[in-house]
């Protein structure tokens, strides 16, 4: 159940952040790349 909830937070987070670099003007080839090398540096901690 708190898995499921964290997930839900997780997207809502990336789904901010994939508006925010739409606004700076990043092109979708570069948000999934940056989301990528994120998502690595997410799963260390």
């Amino acid at each position: 159940m708190v898995k499921k909830m964290r997930k839900s937070l997780v997207d809502v987070q990336i789904e901010k952040f994939f508006k925010n670099m739409e606004k700076f003007g990043f092109t979708g080839e570069e948000i999934l790349r940056l989301v990528k090398e994120y998502g690595e540096v997410y799963r260390r901690c």
